[in-house]
């Protein structure tokens, strides 16, 4: 499990180009596997910090999104912060 969780926390924070679509991915494990990943305990300013990244920059190019697609990436970012 380690390894794992690991392995979403260096995606996260790495600050390299994610598509939308892995950014959503990422977004679902956080959310699912944030209470089971302890190794994050003291990452979680960074992961919350990433995860806004993403949140901004959908709002930048909120025209380029479908909004029911926009309205849900939100809501998961919104979600996956509060599970941090």
């Amino acid at each position: 499990m380690k390894e794992w969780c690991d392995s979403v926390s260096s995606v996260l924070v790495s600050q390299v180009f994610l598509p939308v679509l892995v950014q959503e991915n990422v977004m679902e494990k956080v959310q699912s596997m944030a209470p089971y990943c302890t190794s994050w305990k003291g990452k979680l300013s960074e992961h919350k910090a990433a995860l806004k990244a993403f949140q901004n920059k959908w709002k930048l190019r909120r025209d380029d999104f479908d909004p029911e697609h926009w309205d849900q990436l939100n809501e998961n970012a919104i979600q996956a912060m509060n599970v941090l």
